[in-house]
């Protein structure tokens, strides 16, 4: 499934809100640089320093939902964490990747 996200995002040109969890130990950093980088349409990312792999039942669980439903509400408006990255930042605040899943990456 992951793969096959990674080879159709180069054809993915709507909206789309790409949230990671920095304490993420499921799904280094390496594929989700990949995917963002291959997203052509308008993209929103939100990176949680203390989130893990399933940010939408972690313990702040709330401010994700919060996030997700204000952007499925209004796509440009701020998201209420305050968590958003831009593009241009996405390299200087992604952790550094850690040993590549190169399945994934390709």
């Amino acid at each position: 499934l992951m793969g096959e996200g990674q080879r159709s995002a180069k054809y993915f040109d709507k909206p789309a809100f790409v949230l990671y969890g920095r304490q993420d130990q499921v799904i280094p950093p390496g594929p989700i640089n990949s995917l963002v980088n291959k997203l052509k349409g308008p993209l929103k990312m939100a990176h949680y320093h203390e989130g893990y792999h399933m940010l939408m039942r972690d313990l702040q669980r709330k401010v994700v939902w919060d996030d997700i439903l204000s952007w499925v509400r209004d796509s440009a408006a701020p998201l209420p964490s305050g968590m958003e990255i831009k593009r241009e930042q996405y390299d200087r605040v992604m952790p550094k990747p850690r040993r590549s899943l190169n399945k994934f990456t390709k």
